[in-house]
């Protein structure tokens, strides 16, 4: 029954898209991490969003880590208006179904290829919003294929998907 959960939980994070439309980033190129890519969705704020600010990327996921001063700061674009909450930065548990869990300074890593493997690793966007211009870091020579709030996706088959 574990390996089945595992695939079941593994498949929807590798096929909701291509691997070109799961990337994000300014549109611009200008971070020198890569192709510019005009349907690319827009960065996320530099600085956490006011609750209620305008928005234009619905169902976008920012999230800063910032234990020192605000906490683990989540925004959540809907119906064109920034969702703010704020929690302390203590453990929490990845959002993955396997029970992992992290120090608060920490972010998710999704290891998707034939396996579904799920560690913390040091938060290396540092107190900038976690988005993949660095977090894609964690992947380590991996493609990654997402960044959603705490958690970096990175698909570890050489060829592709796992089918």
């Amino acid at each position: 029954m574990t390996r089945l959960l595992v695939f079941v939980l593994a498949v929807p994070l590798l096929a909701a898209c291509s691997s070109e439309d799961r990337r994000s980033g300014d549109g611009g190129g200008s971070d020198g991490g890569g192709p510019s890519d005009a349907g690319a969705a827009p960065a996320c704020p530099a600085e956490p969003p006011a609750s209620g600010a305008l928005c234009s990327d619905e169902g976008r996921r920012c999230a800063w880590v910032r234990c020192e001063t605000e906490g683990a700061v989540t925004a959540t674009c809907i119906s064109e208006a920034w969702t703010v909450e704020t929690s302390d930065c203590g453990d929490f548990t990845c959002d993955l179904g396997t029970g992992t869990t992290c120090t608060g300074s920490q972010i998710c890593v999704a290891r998707i290829g034939g396996a579904f493997l799920v560690d913390c690793q040091d938060n290396p966007c540092g107190t900038g919003a976690i988005e993949e211009s660095c977090a894609c870091e964690a992947c380590a020579g991996a493609e990654c294929t997402g960044v959603t709030g705490r958690t970096v996706s990175c698909n570890t088959c050489s060829e592709g998907p796992c089918p």
